[in-house]
C-alpha cells in the first residue's frame, strides 16, 4: 500500500462586486458562501482540488458553484506559514448572479498557517468571472483545513 495525502477544507467565501451588473438584483450587496473543498496532493507542493459552495447571505439564495482545478502549496522555510495559489473552472448558477451559461473560472492566492500536522488555517484573495455573463467578483476566503492520508494499492 502507498499513502495518498488529502486535505478537506471548510470554507467561508465572500464575493465582492467587481462589475456594475454582476447580479440581476441587489447589485450592491456582497454574497457570503459556505462549503467544502477537497485537495489531493500529487506531491508535497502540487494538488488537485474540487469544491462545492453555496450562498447563505446577501440575497443570493439558491446560488451554488462546483469547481475543479489545481493548486500549488509552498512552505515558507523555517516557519509554520505557507503560500498557495489555485486555478479552478466549473459551473455556477442561481441567486440572481449573472453567470449566463454557467461556466465560471476562479484564481486566487493565499497565506496559510500550519497549526499542527493535521490542521491549518488559510486566507485567500482572488477573482471569479463568468466569461459569457456579467458576473465578475473579488473573492475573499477563510478556511480550516484537515489533512489525512488513505492507503491505496
Amino acid at each position: 500500500f502507498e499513502a495518498k495525502h488529502f486535505r478537506v477544507r471548510m470554507v467561508d467565501q465572500r464575493y465582492i462586486k467587481d462589475a456594475p451588473n454582476w447580479r440581476n438584483h441587489h447589485a450592491d450587496l456582497d454574497v457570503d458562501l459556505l462549503g467544502f473543498q477537497l485537495d489531493y496532493f500529487i506531491n508535497d507542493w502540487f494538488y488537485l482540488s474540487g469544491q462545492g459552495i453555496g450562498a447563505y447571505k446577501g440575497k443570493g439564495g439558491g446560488y451554488m458553484t462546483g469547481l475543479v482545478g489545481a493548486g500549488i502549496r509552498l512552505p515558507l522555510s523555517g516557519t509554520p506559514l505557507f503560500v498557495e495559489g489555485d486555478a479552478l473552472v466549473g459551473a455556477a448558477g442561481g441567486g440572481g448572479l449573472d453567470v449566463a451559461g454557467g461556466f465560471v473560472w476562479q484564481a486566487d492566492v493565499g497565506l496559510g498557517w500550519q497549526i499542527s500536522d493535521a490542521f491549518s488555517i488559510q486566507s485567500h484573495y482572488g477573482l471569479m468571472q463568468a466569461p459569457k455573463g456579467n458576473f465578475k467578483a473579488k473573492v475573499l476566503s477563510l478556511s480550516l483545513g484537515y489533512y489525512f492520508s488513505l492507503p491505496v494499492r
